[in-house]
């Protein structure tokens, strides 16, 4: 089979995404959820590593953090308004606002599917419960039709509609929950660049799982 990601549209719910004729992700977008994530995220030979819950109910995962979903973005505190713990069921960390926002979508844009690479282009609003929308972001998302791994690049844009103060947190910015059998305790290893498996959080750097 030749090299393809096939990008389609699901209602206003949802975008699919299939690379080399197996599916690789779902982007969802939809009113239902707080804020934008893609999930599950799976690897070239069809290995999911990303939880499943609270998507699916799923007895063996952990239960924690409902507001972990797959690959996603937000942050603790901008504007004194929560953007990270964001689901009805999430309880807030102390050092974060108990207001909780979301992140809207404003518009759908190009969604395009390709032989050597996929794409779609979204805006959406990070809009507090009650005033103005204090952030407008503009993201692209582009897979590759690799045959042995999964890449995405995300380039987003954001652009203030207002004075925009974003609270020291360790909550935020770019996450992404992996699937428990990832997990230190479960001999999981995390990696990054220089080779640090101590660094990882909280610093700019190429990560490896």
């Amino acid at each position: 089979m030749s090299a393809q990601v096939d990008l389609n549209t699901v209602g206003n719910d949802h975008v699919s995404i299939t690379i080399n004729g197996q599916p690789f992700s779902d982007f969802y977008i939809g009113q239902n959820y707080a804020k934008p994530f893609l999930a599950p995220l799976r690897t070239a030979n069809g290995l999911t590593v990303t939880r499943k819950w609270p998507m699916e109910e799923v007895e063996t995962d952990s239960h924690d953090h409902p507001h972990h979903k797959g690959l996603f973005i937000g942050y603790g505190s901008v504007n004194g308004v929560n953007y990270w713990e964001v689901e009805t069921a999430s309880k807030p960390s102390p050092e974060n606002p108990q207001t909780k926002g979301r992140v809207v979508l404003e518009h759908l844009g190009d969604v395009i599917s390709g032989k050597k690479s996929g794409s779609l282009s979204v805006t959406f609003a990070w809009r507090p419960s009650n005033g103005p929308d204090v952030l407008e972001e503009n993201r692209l998302m582009t897979f590759y039709a690799d045959p042995d791994v999964r890449i995405i690049d995300v380039d987003a844009t954001y652009t203030a509609k207002t004075k925009v103060q974003f609270a020291d947190t360790k909550e935020g910015f770019f996450a992404i929950r992996l699937a428990d059998s990832l997990t230190e305790k479960n001999g999981g290893l995390m990696t990054n660049s220089e080779g640090d498996r101590k660094s990882t959080r909280l610093n700019s750097s190429h990560i490896t799982i």
